[in-house]
This record gives C-alpha cells, sequence and structure tokens, in this order.
C-alpha cells in the first residue's frame, strides 16, 4: 500500500511540475513578446521629424582644403564630398558675437550643402580692395556649393563669395536687415546661380556683383535696399531674369559692364541705371522686351534720332 501511495504521491507531484513549468513557460514567452511589442512603441515614439533649424547652436564654423572629416562635430555630415553624396550642414543657429563670419568655407572643392541655418550678428569688416568681408556665409576660392533654405539678419553680408568661387547655387534664401548686401559675388566668382531668394531692407544691395562673369541671377524678390541688384566693375554675360524688385533707390545698376542679358524682370517703384554714361554703339548690356516698370513696359534705343511720343506708348 505504501508503494502505490507514493507512486501516486509522485505522479501528482509530477503532474503539478509540469503545470507550473508549462504555466512559466506561457508567461516567459507572454512576457518577450509585451516586451518586444513594447520596444518596438517605444521605437516609434522615439522616431524624430527632421530636426528644425535652431536645433544645433555654435558660434562659428571653419572649412579649410576640404578638410571636412576633421570636422566631428554633429552639426556636419559627412559625405563623400561627391555630387550625389554632398557633405551636410544642417539645423543651425549661428551668432558669430560680433567677429568673423558665422561659416568660413575656404578652398574646397567637394560638394556640399548648408540647409535651413540661420545667421546673425556677424563681424563688420569690410575691405573691397582686398576682397576680405565679414558674412553669414563666407565662401573663399569654393566651388559646388548648395546654400537653401538659410536666413541672414543683422550681419555685414548675408552670402558672400570671393575670389575665384564656381558652380555654387544660391536658392531659397533669406536675407533681412544686412548691413552692405543680401548676396555679393566679388572677384572672378563665375558660373554661379544666384535663384529664388528673397531679399529686403540690405542697406546698399539686395545683390552685388563685381568683377564675375556668366552667373544667373534668377526670380528674387528684392525690395527696400539703395540697389536692387548691382553690377560692376567689368561683369559680362550674366543673366539677370525675371527678379521682382520693389521700392529699391535704384531697381537695377550697371556700371562698367557689357554684355548682360537683362529681361523679364519687373520693377516697382524703381528702374534701370546705367553708370557712367556709354558711348555710342556700346551696348552695356542685351534687353528683353519684356521688363516692366510700375506695370508698364520698359523701352531701350540705341543709335536712334527723332524718337517721340509714339515710341514710348504706355512706357514705364
Amino acid at each position: 500500500m505504501r508503494k502505490r501511495t507514493k507512486k501516486k504521491l509522485f505522479k501528482i507531484s509530477l503532474l503539478i511540475i509540469l503545470a507550473l513549468s508549462t504555466t512559466s513557460v506561457y508567461n516567459f514567452i507572454g512576457n518577450e513578446e509585451k516586451s518586444d511589442d513594447a520596444t518596438e512603441l517605444r521605437d516609434e515614439a522615439n522616431l524624430k521629424s527632421p530636426r528644425k533649424s535652431g536645433y544645433w547652436s555654435t558660434n562659428f564654423i571653419h572649412i579649410k582644403d576640404d578638410n571636412w572629416s576633421a570636422t566631428l562635430f554633429p552639426w556636419i555630415k559627412i559625405g563623400l564630398g561627391t555630387k550625389i553624396s554632398p557633405h551636410f550642414i544642417e539645423n543651425v543657429t549661428i551668432n558669430a558675437g560680433g567677429m568673423g563670419s558665422g561659416i568660413l568655407i575656404e578652398n574646397s572643392k567637394e560638394y556640399f550643402r548648408i540647409k535651413n541655418c540661420t545667421f546673425y550678428n556677424s563681424g563688420l569688416f569690410a575691405d573691397l580692395e582686398i576682397f576680405q568681408i565679414d558674412a553669414g556665409i563666407e565662401l573663399v576660392n569654393t566651388s559646388n556649393g548648395l546654400l537653401i533654405n538659410d536666413s541672414f539678419s543683422d550681419t555685414r553680408v548675408g552670402i558672400a563669395l570671393i575670389n575665384d568661387c564656381h558652380n555654387n547655387t544660391i536658392l531659397g534664401n533669406k536675407a533681412n536687415k544686412n548691413v552692405d548686401y543680401g548676396i555679393t559675388l566679388l572677384d572672378n566668382c563665375h558660373n554661379n546661380t544666384i535663384m529664388g531668394n528673397i531679399l529686403y531692407n540690405n542697406d546698399v544691395a539686395g545683390v552685388y556683383l563685381s568683377n564675375s562673369n556668366n552667373n544667373t541671377i534668377k526670380n528674387n524678390t528684392v525690395n527696400n535696399s539703395f540697389y536692387g541688384i548691382s553690377i560692376q566693375n567689368d561683369c559680362s554675360n550674366n543673366t539677370i531674369l525675371g527678379n521682382i524688385l520693389n521700392k529699391n533707390y535704384f531697381g537695377v545698376m550697371f556700371s562698367a559692364s557689357y554684355n548682360n542679358t537683362f529681361s523679364g524682370n519687373n520693377m516697382t517703384e524703381c528702374g534701370v541705371v546705367i553708370w557712367p554714361s556709354v558711348e555710342e554703339n556700346s551696348l552695356p548690356f542685351n534687353i528683353g522686351d519684356k521688363n516692366l516698370v510700375n506695370g508698364k513696359t520698359l523701352y531701350y534705343y540705341t543709335n536712334e534720332k527723332g524718337l517721340g511720343k509714339n515710341n514710348f506708348t504706355d512706357s514705364g
């Protein structure tokens, strides 16, 4: 009897252990699944939208001789420096502290983008004789940059390209209340594009070119500056197309510059100035027939005599 009783007790104990083990395994699997679900939910919750401008803050970024890989900062994303894999500076607010430029890039030929950044309070140094000027972004002997959707205020110049800067695109930026220029190209800066920018209340000019050729200035809005767009000092073969210029003292200024194309621009309460006066048979620009002043056609005649009112019907 005792042996049978022991066997029954052993069987009962074994069944209890098996039941408990099964429950524990089930609980473990269930908890693991819940843990995985919680991890997934937590990871989804931690997914962030692209960081907005102002996420990072600094006072100066300096790139020289394409030393991008040496700049181990979280606000610089290192690419291969190619057209399809450029370097990125993005979502940074730069207060230059009243000294120098916010970003200075020198002697760079690798592809890069500066996007969605805010710049203010640059230094005020400027010497156009030696082509040095403080700016929000200053590029010197630098090519293949894309500056897009950036904002500039209270700088000497918003964006400055100086001394052999080529094949850069300045697109969709805003420059407001800068001491001299919203955007400037100085000293042999060729084949650059300035497009779709909003430039207003810059004291000297919205866009200023000096000794720079084959650039495109297109579809910009320039308001309330002394010069809306100023083309000076041996600039040639530039295209000024489809810009809106409002309430500048001079809409567009051409000075000692030749063979530039000027077409489809709309000027309100400002116009075109050619200085100094040009010699006969010498055209400072190729003017299209769709420029407007105060909503009326801008006329341009050369080598014509005896012009009368009929030659200026509904003129601007």
